[in-house]
């Protein structure tokens, strides 16, 4: 019996390392996926694993953010935030190593063995801030895209990582798009054009003083310094195997000739060239299939009549009057901005004949998304809205609809206004405590509209807290403690039955997202529940609160359901 468990542990110790007997090609695939620096780490696994990461054939380079302080930690009290500078060199015993030197350890990484690296498919690089002394890094990102890249190249450049906000109430420059605080991104830059050129750790351009601060180095002293706003090298415009280009905030200031013959997927944010340069680097894009436009405020009319769009996104381009585009192969739309004009999109498909004729897309999906804080108050702007989502895209059978109020936008529609193909209604926005004796009506009026609907989903945001006040720390506790969750076991809620074709006949999902429990949401859940015979699936996901709170609202709404075999889900 000894015999047989040393035997076994014996054959224990000698297990093979499967993982480890892959080629380093497989390995390197799979390392791919992950971000640059987590693959990097692989090396230190073994012997086997020291060499793989020159296996790779996609590299994903993202800038750390820069740490919050926190409060709770006395030694800590001090710290800074990003939006007053930086924090003492004395505070931070291990600096983090700096984003230059993280890309080019990345780029020599991959020629580290004793084969030669595999073509390069994909590059993805995000900063949180672009700044002058980033220039060379970035040009060194993009030649070694160039240089390196297979039959099918993705170049992603996110030189600035914050979200996209904007209100929607002018049409000056929003947040996500100026290069430089305080610069005007209208004001043209003179780039001399140039080469990009590979960087070497030791010829960056700037180093740090005593302050902490960026100094430019002795050598750069009586020589032009780089710009401000980052422009895009000209080669990247003959490129012939790009397949996917992401880039902003940039300037693009392409040749006169553009050579993208295998450019797919564009999208560009924050870009400062004009509407012509913009158009012309579009035109030249034979094969354009997902165009995504976001902040380009110099643009004002577009014209896609030189490509088959499968995909169309414009993203808070306040001045844009007038897109026309084939719509022939145009599968899904999304916009985000102000309330549309009436004729903002003209569709149009092209005959046998060779002659082009107005038409309405048939769209998989489509995202309208009105960025403004405050409701759509005025009458003619709600007509507007209304106008536009219905007879631009009463074809779509996914309709995802936000807005500051729930559900504006097709509550003004016509009786006779239908959305035929219409099988997935999502919602998004704030649901107001005023509103809870009109939401049933609104939502009949809305599910009035898709008689064919299979699926709603319903959104519902939230105000962020108001936690501190300037000057005054916020620990985790206060964190912690603030939610938006409500239940009041006293109130009565009202819900009247109606007899609506798409909840009686097709309607077999519901889902409710950041459900909060205010009496105006728990009076729309009981109205949809409890006139949905045929609910097949319930999905809910609270909002972050307390657990009593979410456990009373999750008996209260499986209550409501009709069916008793629904599978209901809670979150």
């Amino acid at each position: 019996m000894e015999m047989a468990t040393d035997a076994a542990k014996a054959k224990l110790g000698r297990r093979e390392d499967r993982i480890g007997k892959l080629g380093d090609d497989v390995l390197g695939h799979i390392l791919s996926f992950l971000p640059s620096q987590e693959a990097a780490r692989a090396a230190a696994l073994s012997t086997r694993w020291r060499d793989v990461f020159a296996s790779v054939h996609t590299l994903s380079l993202e800038e750390p953010e820069i740490p919050i302080a926190d409060h709770n930690d006395d030694d800590n009290y001090y710290c800074y935030s990003p939006e007053y500078g930086r924090p003492p060199k004395a505070m931070d015993p291990d600096p983090p190593t700096r984003f230059t030197a993280t890309v080019t350890a990345a780029i020599v990484a991959r020629h580290r063995g004793p084969a030669a690296a595999p073509p390069l498919r994909a590059l993805r690089v995000a900063l949180n801030e672009y700044r002058s002394r980033d220039f060379r890094a970035v040009d060194q990102c993009v030649s070694y895209a160039m240089k390196q890249a297979g039959p099918s190249l993705a170049l992603e450049l996110c030189l600035r990582r914050a979200p996209l906000q904007c209100n929607g109430r002018h049409r000056q420059p929003c947040f996500a798009e100026a290069s430089v605080i305080g610069q005007n991104p209208q004001t043209s830059c003179e780039v001399s054009s140039r080469d990009a050129v590979a960087l070497s750790p030791e010829k960056d351009r700037t180093v740090d003083n005593d302050d902490g601060d960026d100094a430019v180095s002795s050598e750069d002293e009586g020589g032009e310094l780089p710009p401000a706003e980052y422009a895009v090298p000209r080669g990247l415009f003959a490129c012939a195997v790009l397949r996917s280009l992401r880039i902003g905030p940039c300037r693009l200031s392409p040749p006169h000739t553009i050579s993208l013959p295998s450019l797919q997927e564009l999208l560009l944010s924050g870009v400062s060239d004009d509407g012509q340069q913009v158009q012309r680097l579009i035109s030249a894009c034979p094969r354009l299939a997902d165009l995504t436009l976001e902040t380009c405020h110099t643009v004002t009319g577009l014209s896609l009549f030189d490509t088959s769009l499968r995909r169309l996104a414009v993203r808070c381009c306040h001045n844009l009057a007038s897109v026309s585009l084939d719509v022939s192969e145009l599968d899904a739309f999304e916009y985000r901005g102000a309330v549309p004009r009436n004729h903002l999109l003209e569709t149009y498909i092209v005959s046998v004949s060779g002659r082009w004729f107005t038409a309405l897309p048939l769209l998989s999906t489509c995202t309208i998304d009105i960025c403004r804080q405050e409701p759509i108050s005025s009458w003619e702007e709600l007509a507007n809205l209304s106008w536009f989502v219905h007879n631009r895209f009463h074809c779509a059978r996914h309709l995802h609809l936000r807005s500051a109020r729930f559900g504006s936008g097709i509550g003004a529609l016509p009786r006779q206004s239908a959305f035929l193909g219409l099988q997935h209604l999502e919602l998004q926005g704030h649901l107001f405590h005023q509103d809870t004796a009109t939401i049933a009506a609104v939502m009949y009026g809305i599910l009035s509209h898709a008689p064919n609907l299979e699926v709603l989903s319903l959104i519902f945001e939230t105000q962020p807290p108001q936690l501190s006040v300037i000057g005054y720390p916020c620990n985790e506790r206060v964190f912690l403690d603030a939610h938006h969750l409500e239940y009041n076991r006293h109130s009565v809620i009202n819900a009247p039955s109606a007899m609506i074709t798409c909840l009686t006949y097709s309607v077999s999902e519901i889902n409710f997202v950041h459900y909060q429990g205010g009496e105006a949401q728990r009076t729309l859940a009981k109205f949809l529940l409890s006139n949905a015979p045929l609910l097949d699936r319930l999905f809910c996901q609270f909002a972050e609160g307390p657990l009593w709170i979410q456990t009373q609202l999750m008996h209260e709404m499986k209550g409501w359901v009709m069916n008793n075999e629904a599978n209901m889900m809670f979150r």
